[in-house]
């Protein structure tokens, strides 16, 4: 319609006079009709190109703003890091979730661990983008071309890169939440790595977005409105437990879960004595974490109070299972939060979070921090977002205009929760003499109390 007003206007335009006619040249009004038109194409092609030009420069522009293009910040300790996957089947355990309840559980592990600081390459972020990206894009109710970028997207890691040194290694088992996949932690999955740690970042089938077996079977997340019962009922029960074909479920999912960590454990311990892995002897599993975020982070809870072999844990934004709230934990534990008042923020901003919510995970962080039989650190951090936990905020912009992440910058929100972690594990698990008050000047808004029975 544009062009046409335009043509429209033409006559006006090119009255004798306002045009710089070679000399010679007859009047526009007095050319023949053919070359009037001609001119009028000519004109109108230019028009029509400037607005393309306009359009495209404006979608790029839009694009790059809306979607830029995210690479992981270069690793802040003397190691580098390098990657690898395990598929891992547990025999003695049948599938809860899954289609086939017959079938045994099987899970993939990615380890990531320190390599020499000079090795070359770089790992790409989602192992599975097909599979993983519209997952995620239902999940957010987003477009898929939104994340489509992500496919672009390159870590630190090396795949297959040799081991550091010679020495052994203290290991963190990494959770992610409801939805989420193995590597949406790797803002802080590589800055423990480069500091002497290995990680082993654990998908759970059908409480992951999507997770590929090495067969090419896919384990979606199971609908939110059956999965979310099955979670709650360990920190805040209905009136009747859920069941799930026929079996209930008393203390609701989380124990399952935990049952999956502890079998990762089991494994390590066979993979340390494998002398064909490459992590072989390199594991000290006298000195083996936890961590997790939202639903990983419950299922932290659980894991910390009855598997013997984790020596430390740090619960990112989650409830606690009230049988660890009444029971309180017998390993140093951490606990990285927000005040109340920055979760109904959030929930003002886009949602969620109802007040039974934000209240049932308070009160169970709490009440376990407050019985706690070995060193507590319970620490809030306001204007953070539940995904800020995450690399979801780094994925694009608009999420942070949509409410979705904290009013703090990411970079402030990742600093804060890298560092404190670092510090928590560096301590506990590597016996380094680090003191988590030192952060305070860094982060003069967090609050951290501790206790020290």
């Amino acid at each position: 319609m544009r062009a046409y007003a335009s043509e429209a206007n033409m006559e006006p335009m090119t009255r004798p006079g306002d045009l710089d006619d070679a000399p010679g040249d007859l009047p526009a009004t007095t050319r023949p009709p053919a070359e009037r038109r001609s001119r009028r194409r000519r004109i109108l092609v230019w028009a029509a190109t400037v607005l393309g030009v306009t359009l495209i420069v404006g979608l790029v522009a839009g694009r790059a703003l809306l979607l830029p293009r995210y690479r992981f910040p270069p690793p802040s300790g003397p190691f580098g890091i390098g990657t690898s996957t395990l598929h891992l089947v547990d025999t003695e355990r049948a599938e809860l979730l899954g289609p086939n309840l017959e079938a045994p559980r099987e899970l993939m592990v990615q380890f990531w661990y320190p390599t020499e600081r000079d090795t070359a390459g770089r790992g790409q972020y989602l192992s599975d983008p097909d599979e993983v990206i519209p997952a995620l894009a239902r999940l957010f109710g987003l477009p898929r071309f939104v994340l489509g970028h992500l496919r672009g997207v390159r870590t630190n890691a090396v795949d297959g890169a040799p081991v550091a040194g010679t020495g052994r290694f203290p290991v963190v088992l990494m959770l992610s939440g409801t939805g989420g996949f193995r590597q949406s932690t790797t803002f802080l999955v590589e800055h423990l790595v480069s500091h002497g740690f290995v990680v082993a970042g654990i998908d759970l089938p059908y409480a992951s977005a999507a997770v590929v077996f090495p067969d090419g079977r896919v384990a979606e997340m199971s609908p939110l409105d059956e999965l979310r019962p099955l979670v709650r009922q360990s920190y805040m029960p209905g009136d009747a437990a859920p069941t799930v074909d026929g079996v209930t479920l008393d203390e609701g999912i989380v124990p399952y879960f935990g049952e999956d960590v502890s079998f990762v454990i089991d494994e390590l311990e066979r993979l340390d004595s494998d002398v064909s892995h490459p992590l072989a002897g390199r594991l000290d599993l006298q000195r083996i974490g936890v961590a997790g975020v939202s639903l990983g982070g419950i299922v932290v809870g659980e894991v910390a109070r009855e598997d013997r072999r984790v020596r430390a844990a740090v619960a990112l934004d989650a409830a606690m299972p009230l049988r660890t709230a009444r029971e309180g934990l017998d390993v140093p534990t951490m606990w990285i939060t927000r005040p109340p008042e920055t979760m109904r923020l959030e929930r003002e901003r886009a949602g969620g979070w109802p007040e039974e919510e934000i209240e049932a995970h308070h009160r169970t962080m709490r009440a376990t921090f407050d019985s706690m039989r070995a060193p507590g650190h319970f620490v809030q951090v306001p204007g953070i977002s539940h995904l800020d936990f995450t690399d979801a905020p780094s994925w694009a912009p608009a999420l942070r205009w949509m409410g979705l992440a904290g009013p703090e910058h990411v970079a402030y929100a990742h600093g804060v929760i890298r560092d404190y972690t670092l510090a928590f594990f560096g301590r506990y698990l590597d016996g380094r003499d680090v003191s988590l008050d030192r952060l305070a000047d860094t982060y003069p808004a967090a609050s951290v109390e501790s206790v020290e029975p």
